[in-house]
């Protein structure tokens, strides 16, 4: 019995035309907040997962939760990021270096000015 050939083509880097730019701007990662008057101080990001449960919070609303899991926002394994080493819980981009504890004023959950369960600007739970 005849075995299969494999046949590799071999392309010259001069052969790929380069891609356009795009016309959106790149982005990822999320945002949130729960709609407060303040913004969210600077902090730290909670762990990374590829599946949220629960969003991360400066200001915990309900002290006793029925069931509970660690705040987490959702990055794939092969992102790294230099954690910084704040003491607490925030957005790293933020402007505002401390204050009063503030989840921001996004929507969705989360920490920042976006909407979706993620910290930051953005959209998601990233």
């Amino acid at each position: 019995m005849a075995r299969p050939q494999a046949t590799v083509t071999l392309i010259a880097p001069d052969d790929i035309l380069p891609l356009p730019p795009s016309k959106t701007k790149a982005g990822g990662g999320g945002g949130g907040g729960d709609r407060d008057k303040l913004q969210a101080p600077k902090g730290k990001l909670p762990k990374f997962a590829m599946q949220q449960i629960v969003p991360p919070m400066v200001v915990v609303r309900n002290d006793n939760p029925k069931l509970t899991a660690e705040p987490t926002v959702v990055v794939p394994p092969e992102i790294r990021l230099a954690m910084n080493n704040l003491p607490t819980l925030g957005d790293p981009m933020s402007h505002v270096a401390s204050g009063p504890p503030s989840n921001g004023t996004g929507s969705g959950g989360g920490i920042g000015s976006g909407n979706g369960g993620g910290v930051g600007s953005g959209e998601g739970p990233g």
